[in-house]
């Protein structure tokens, strides 16, 4: 049993590359005796028939073991409402296993809860064996619906029933993600938030611990991680456009949250191109437990580290957690990289000769009595 993880990992991973996953369960979460992503509407399975098993899951911490021994009368478990393409084909893997080694007969569908209707079902397929085995078959949305229940039906199992261990439901593919580029927000569904880490860091994307409509990207620098263990921000072919220094111009904002205050964080930035030519800072963190905005200033460069060359092209970015100390299974977040724009210096109040071509002065207009007036060039 313990070889299939690995197979069904990869099957997963597979499915999540080349299709866009509209359900996901490994049927681990649990609420009310039943399982957390199923029991829609229209399933039919009596709950005492569906019970939560905690060991020899072969994907996730449990599966729910299903009976309904009828030979002629089926049952349905069907998922909670989800959103869907009209005209849609989706395929659903179920990966599932007859606890003694019986049959026991399955086939899918959905309930289209957009029009009200049924939808006709698959033919049966049989399970057989003990061993998880991946059951697929495809149904397709039918027109003008946006939201149904997928079904799954089953019948003719033995008195101990089979074994649900998990179930993915995917469209077509997902259109291809942009790659990333400054402002950094992971609030873009059609970005690439794919980062680089190393020396030992992991990083996930996930919702902010401290707010759940945001979205923030978490390292963890683990127990003997690198003391140069970092995190690039997007993958190694960097940001699309160059980050914008000038000579005036010169500083970028990170959100961190850190467990301690004090923690060292150092931002780099370099030449995807050319690793060679890179400019490093970095700010301390002040809030322990907490979100701090970080100004990262690159025109004062870490000790020992190279001035800022404006004559270079700077479109790749990496973070470093705790700087210079080994990993301890520290965890950070950091979400909105920015750039700083310096505000535009404030116009002086117009004097005579007035001319309309000094950039420094406000020559704001104030007309009266119907007259419009607008600065312009002579025609």
């Amino acid at each position: 049993m313990k070889k299939l993880i690995t197979f069904l990992a990869l099957a997963f991973i597979a499915n999540l590359s080349i299709s866009q996953v509209v359900f996901q369960s490994d049927l681990s979460s649990w609420a009310s005796g039943n399982p957390a992503d199923f029991f829609g509407s229209k399933t039919s399975v009596s709950a005492a028939n569906v019970t939560e098993v905690t060991t020899g899951a072969t994907y996730g911490s449990s599966y729910a073991n299903i009976i309904n021994t009828s030979a002629t009368s089926h049952k349905r478990l069907t998922t909670q409402a989800l959103t869907v393409v009209p005209g849609t084909k989706y395929t659903i893997k179920i990966w599932a296993s007859t606890v003694s080694g019986d049959t026991t007969d399955l086939r899918v569908s959905l309930y289209d809860l957009t029009n009200v209707a049924w939808t006709s079902y698959t033919p049966y397929q049989n399970l057989t064996g003990t061993a998880t085995t991946m059951y697929e078959d495809s149904v397709v949305a039918p027109a003008g619906c946006t939201s149904l229940e997928f079904i799954i039906s089953f019948k003719n199992s033995n008195a101990l029933g089979f074994s649900l261990d998990s179930v993915s439901i995917s469209g077509p593919p997902a259109p291809p993600l942009s790659q990333i580029n400054l402002p950094v927000t992971f609030e873009d569904t059609t970005v690439n938030y794919t980062m680089t880490s190393f020396g030992g860091n992991l990083d996930s994307l996930m919702t902010d611990p401290t707010s759940a409509t945001n979205k923030v990207m978490r390292v963890i620098k683990p127990t003997g991680a690198q003391t140069w263990a970092g995190t690039t921000i997007g993958t190694a072919t960097g940001f699309i456009d160059s980050i914008p220094f000038t000579a005036t111009d010169q500083k970028m904002t990170v959100r961190v949250w850190s467990a301690a205050s004090g923690t060292p964080i150092r931002l780099k930035v370099e030449d995807a191109g050319n690793n060679t030519r890179t400019c490093e800072t970095e700010a301390l963190t002040v809030t322990a437990g907490g979100w701090d905005t970080l100004t990262f200033d690159f025109g004062s460069p870490a000790t020992g580290t190279a001035a800022l060359n404006l004559s270079y092209r700077f479109d790749k970015a990496s973070l470093f957690f705790d700087f210079g100390t080994a990993g301890a299974q520290d965890t950070f977040y950091f979400d909105d990289v920015m750039f700083m724009v310096s505000p535009p210096a404030a116009l002086s109040q117009i004097n005579l000769p007035v001319t309309f071509e000094d950039t420094t002065v406000d020559y704001t207009m104030t007309s009266f009595g119907g007259n419009l007036d607008s600065l312009m060039t002579d025609p």
